[in-house]
């Protein structure tokens, strides 16, 4: 998870008039509540926009990398591929991947530049600005779970039967053992069976 932070020096992204508006519904005990929901929804769009133009200028300097693994991740989901040949194409994504992890681009950042989905990048990206006066700032939430079907099919792929247990669910605690002893790709798990669940909480002081 990334962090974003913004000093008064720069350009105002989020007007005074809609934080002061922000902050005067939040302090306000007859407040309405669909005001509010919507000057958060706006505030929290304009968040996403900047976490996405933060996000072009860390990838795009790196652009013919991200599209190698682009391509590599494509190769990999081709169903056509005999065992042999998925094997190389899933070493081949890991040693692109790894070349992204040395310049600082994560899976996530990828994912939400190349969707340009806001809200998926700021549930990925603390931002912690000040603006006219008010420090901003997102909190995160991860009520994510394990897809237990998901989970279960690829364990099993992995001929790692032992994780699951006679109701075919994933036995959580083997399961982290597992991934400590490097027996089971933490990132490959997680892009294959867990159902992000990140929830932006946005504070206004």
């Amino acid at each position: 998870m990334n962090s974003l932070e913004k000093g008064n020096s720069e350009p105002e992204i989020i007007s005074k008039e809609e934080l002061d508006r922000y902050k005067e519904l939040s302090n306000s005990i007859k407040a309405s509540t669909n005001d509010k929901d919507l000057l958060n929804k706006r505030i929290k769009a304009k968040l996403g926009d900047f976490v996405i133009s933060n996000l072009q200028a860390a990838i795009e300097p790196h652009s013919e990398l991200v599209d190698r693994y682009l391509d590599a991740m494509a190769q990999v989901s081709v169903s056509k591929l005999s065992g042999q040949e998925v094997e190389e194409a899933e070493e081949h994504l890991k040693a692109v991947y790894a070349e992204l992890q040395l310049v600082g681009v994560s899976r996530e950042m990828i994912q939400d530049y190349v969707s340009g989905d806001r809200m998926s990048a700021l549930s990925h990206n603390k931002v912690a600005l000040e603006l006219s006066g008010y420090k901003v700032a997102t909190i995160i939430q991860d009520r994510s779970s394990i897809n237990q079907d998901k989970a279960a099919a690829f364990l099993k792929r992995l001929g790692q039967k032992k994780l699951l247990t006679t109701k075919i669910v994933v036995d959580e605690a083997a399961l982290e053992l597992a991934i400590l002893n490097g027996e089971v790709d933490p990132s490959a798990f997680k892009q294959a069976c867990i159902d992000e669940k990140l929830i932006v909480s946005l504070t206004v002081k």
